[in-house]
Parts: structure tokens; sequence; C-alpha cells
């Protein structure tokens, strides 16, 4: 008898393993399936499903059922990688790679932070276009240039300060103002 018990409670136990399809996500952040069951998404499932995609689930002894893994997509859809329940997400290799085809974008509500404590950081691209709403501050022991053309346009004060200043043109050298004034 206790060896029928127990095995009973073993089965109970036991977590149970669905397979099923996401018909709709819920306004507390849980997903309806086909089957007539909600699931929370669990933290390793890193793809974040959507509707119409096929879904492992665990259905634990408590009542909980979890969406483990999204199984299969509709082709040429998007994925979402996110992390259920956390703040921060951190990747960490010797080596990391992120890599796109078309294009490749990193949006941030606050800080970007791009560090490289002993290494370089190179941008390179066929053009490479800057836009800042407050101030956009260089420091740098040498700053090295070379262009083409190079054209400042300021609407109110332009400012160049050095302990030597050298300007110098092979052709011409024109200073144009209202007022000039040297030395």
């Amino acid at each position: 008898m206790a060896a029928a018990l127990s095995k009973r409670r073993w089965a109970i136990d036991v977590p149970l393993w669905h397979e099923a399809v996401v018909v709709e996500e819920t306004l507390d952040g849980a997903w309806q399936l086909d089957d007539g069951a909600l699931a929370h998404i669990a933290v390793s499932c890193l793809v974040r499903p959507q509707i119409g995609d096929r879904v492992l689930t665990v259905a634990c002894a408590n009542g909980n059922r979890f969406v483990l893994a999204v199984l299969t997509r509709t082709e040429n859809s998007a994925a979402h990688i996110e992390v259920a329940g956390v703040s921060e997400l951190t990747l960490q290799a010797p080596r990391l790679a992120i890599q796109a085809s078309e294009t490749l974008s990193l949006q941030s509500l606050h800080d970007v932070d791009v560090t490289a404590v002993a290494g370089d950081v190179a941008v390179s691209g066929r053009n490479v276009l800057t836009t800042v709403r407050e101030a956009l501050i260089d420091n740098a022991r040498h700053y090295i240039a070379q262009l083409d053309t190079f054209a400042v346009q300021v609407k109110t004060l332009l400012r160049m300060h050095g302990q030597q200043a050298i300007v110098t043109a092979e052709q011409d050298v024109r200073v144009d103002g209202e007022r000039i004034s040297l030395g």
C-alpha cells in the first residue's frame, strides 16, 4: 500500500510537458494557449513568443504553467530576445560579435557607453552622421584629421585658442569681416 501511495505521489509531482500554440497575450503578461491554459514565460525562454508560435510548456505540480521554448514560428517574422522578470542582461565572452546583414540599431532611453579601456574604438562607414542636442565635447591628447574639404558653420562664436597657431595655404588665405583685429 505504501509503495502504491508513493508511486501515486510521484506521478502527481512530475511536471507535465505540453506542446501548444499561442493564441493571444493577456494584459498581465501571460499567454493564452490553444488548449485554453494560461502560461507565463520561463526565465530560460529567451525568444519572446508571439501569436501563432508553437511552444513547449511545462505544467508544474502547483498548477503553474510556463512556456519553456518557442518550437516553431512562421517564416520571415521578427524574433525578440528578452529575459522575463530581470532588470539587467549581461552577455559575457572573450569575443562577442553582433552581426546584421542590413541594419543594426542600438537604442536607449538614457545613456549609452562604449568603452575600450585598453584598446581602440573604430567607427567606419560610408557616411558618419552625428546629431547632438546640447553639447559635443572632445577630449584628446592629439586630434588629427585628414580631409579633402573641411567646412564649419557657426551661428554665434567660433573660438580657436592655442599656445601656438599656424595657418598655412599653398595659394590664398582670406579673412573677411566687418572688423579684423590682429595682434
